[in-house]
């Protein structure tokens, strides 16, 4: 089983891949546009582990890369969504969201 760093690196990477790839054809749009939301989803689960673990570095660096490959307001409000329930299931402390925050604006 690949440790939460590993899963994360090879998201990243994906991510990568997909926003250098060329739309050649409408059809190569729309699978690298389901691609993409597996990978968003990939993402939020593997936040959620992280967290549930409390690797809160791994966790930031994942959260900072969801918001990195965010472009529209209908995925920007879902992961402000997603954001709230972790922070309602006490999940996303105020220091790890600070220091999420704070590496967001830094970029």
């Amino acid at each position: 089983m690949m440790d939460s760093y590993m899963i994360l690196k090879k998201i990243e990477q994906r991510l990568k891949d997909l926003s250098t790839s060329e739309y050649e054809k409408m059809q190569d749009a729309i699978d690298n546009s389901k691609i993409f939301d597996e990978l968003v989803v990939q993402l939020k689960i593997l936040i959620e582990k992280c967290l549930r673990e409390d690797n809160n570095a791994l966790a930031i660096k994942a959260l900072v890369l969801l918001a990195d490959n965010i472009d529209c307001a209908e995925d920007m409000s879902a992961t402000e969504k997603f954001i709230t329930c972790l922070q309602d299931e006490n999940l996303l402390s105020q220091k790890t969201y600070k220091a999420f925050y704070d590496n967001l604006i830094k970029k």
